[in-house]
């Protein structure tokens, strides 16, 4: 990730639903690890990861957070769906699964 100081970037803590999630905050400082931001914090350039009390993320805009998020909704939906499902859905054929293993480019273990 690239920043800027004067940048508006966007935090995301871990468990702000309750406090109204996403904060806005300017840069301030960049240097060869860590972006410094108006509100106090700082975080990784490389990573977004914030550092000190409490874990949360770092995201050059808004619009970036939300594909995020929405990637693990989705994906966590997918996950419980086929954790629900007990024996492959019908008509779903070995080629099938190995297509969506491809797509998603997953490793199945080799199976006889």
């Amino acid at each position: 990730m690239k920043f800027e100081v004067g940048q508006t970037v966007f935090i995301w803590r871990d468990g702000d639903y309750a406090r109204g999630g996403l904060v806005a905050t300017e840069v301030t400082s960049v240097g060869r690890v860590w972006v410094t931001t108006t509100s106090g914090e700082r975080f990784d350039r490389a990573t977004g990861y914030v550092d000190g009390p409490g874990l949360g993320t770092a995201y050059a805009s808004a619009e970036e957070f939300e594909a995020k998020r929405l990637l693990r909704a989705k994906w966590s939906a997918l996950r419980l769906a086929v954790e629900r499902t007990w024996g492959a859905p019908g008509k779903v054929t070995s080629a099938d699964i190995e297509a969506a293993a491809v797509a998603l480019r997953l490793e199945l273990p080799e199976t006889r």
